[in-house]
């Protein structure tokens, strides 16, 4: 088996399912002033952002079902083909209406990829390999998001179509997949290894943390260049495209240390320090007097989710039994992705109440405070019970 190749597939995939909304962030309010006679175009707007993580939350448990009952290669090379086809509809499309169903379809196809890659991760690695190839994960998912997201940025200057081509990259999933991926043997729940026992319960606690944090962090691609744009003044979409890049960038830093720092210390710490640097972020972007406060506060924002993402997966691989991984995993997807759906509603909501944009950034710095504050009391009250992930199963 080349280790390389099949590292270096897995990292591209995973690549992909984050770059599946945010690479055309900064697109966003030059697609709402083309649209702009359609009734309630700036809910709709934000939706052809986050309506995949809609559809992504949706076929994602139903994807694991598939793929521990099919196989996980022929499910991520499907997905592959419908990601760049459902993705680059967003070229020629020219109603609203259109723009939603392609951006549906791509929910569906990274509901059917993000499954299979972290299954596929659980299938490949073991004890603290498996923790350092999902820190790694987690880092080059945030170097192609910054690669993506800041170029996406500086093609949405040119046209603000122009970012959609980039989803035809998934293209090459097809020959990499087929190259370098084994198809890894299944076990059914008749198996030894499935005797014991249902699904652990800190796997719920998992998905609740996965799906808030993603929540809070996903206000940044959704709300930040209308901050932008209309609070503060900065028209231009490659600076928002630049900050939502300094953000992955920082993230892919602290998942690398994650890595490095795995099996060594509690995951209800490394939960606490990641939310309450994402805490300390917003609470920036609520009082930052100009663009350079902005981007210290993604600084620390993309550090906060950087250590949490990884913690996730580790934790729930570790725990998943080999004949549900499948399942489990496409739960922390659709966890992850229903989190980025209910953001920009969420956040719309609180828009009035909390007196416009910079105080939906308060509200969240205080809810992440308080959750915070819970993961750390259950750190220094509870320590047999968040134990480090062990460092082989």
């Amino acid at each position: 088996m080349d280790r390389a190749g099949l590292k270096i597939t897995l990292l591209f995939g995973a690549s992909l399912t984050v770059m599946s909304g945010a690479t055309i962030s900064p697109s966003l309010p030059a697609l709402r002033d083309q649209f702009a006679e359609t009734a309630n175009i700036e809910v709709l707007a934000r939706l052809v952002l986050t309506l995949p993580a809609l559809l992504i939350a949706i076929t994602a448990p139903l994807s694991g079902w598939a793929i521990d009952r099919l196989g996980r290669l022929k499910i991520l090379m499907g997905g592959s083909v419908l990601y760049a086809l459902a993705g680059m509809s967003g070229l020629i499309v020219d109603s609203i209406a259109a723009m939603l169903i392609g951006r549906a379809l791509l929910g569906v196809s990274v509901g059917l990829m993000m499954p299979a890659v972290t299954t596929l991760a659980g299938d490949y690695f073991e004890g603290q390999e498996r923790g350092r190839y999902l820190g790694l994960q987690a880092a080059f998912m945030g170097f192609g998001g910054l690669v993506f997201v800041t170029g996406g940025g500086f093609l949405a200057d040119l046209y603000w179509r122009a970012p959609f081509a980039i989803y035809g990259a998934s293209l090459l999933m097809i020959p990499l997949v087929l190259a370098f991926l084994p198809e890894p043997p299944r076990k059914t729940a008749s198996s030894p290894e499935a005797s014991q026992g249902g699904i652990p319960m800190i796997v719920f606690a998992i998905y609740a943390t996965a799906f808030f944090s993603m929540m809070a962090f996903y206000l940044v691609p959704t709300q930040l260049p209308f901050l932008l744009n209309g609070v503060m003044q900065i028209p231009e979409p490659s600076r928002a495209g630049m900050a939502i890049g300094v953000a992955t960038l920082f993230s892919s830093a602290a998942s690398l240390l994650y890595g490095r720092l795995t099996g060594r210390l509690p995951v209800a710490l490394f939960v606490a320090v990641g939310l309450g640097l994402m805490a300390v972020a917003y609470a920036a972007v609520w009082l930052a007097p100009g663009y350079g406060a902005i981007l210290v506060a993604m600084i620390a924002l993309g550090t906060g989710m950087g250590i949490i993402m990884p913690v996730m997966s580790v934790t729930l691989l570790s725990a998943a039994p080999e004949h549900i991984r499948g399942r489990l995993s496409g739960g922390l997807t659709a966890s992850v992705f229903l989190g980025q759906f209910a953001s920009p509603i969420l956040s719309q909501m609180l828009a009035g109440p909390a007196g416009g944009l910079q105080g939906v950034f308060a509200i969240f710095s205080g809810a992440l405070a308080l959750v915070c504050a819970l993961a750390l009391a259950l750190w220094l009250r509870r320590p047999a019970k968040v134990a480090p992930i062990p460092a082989e199963r």
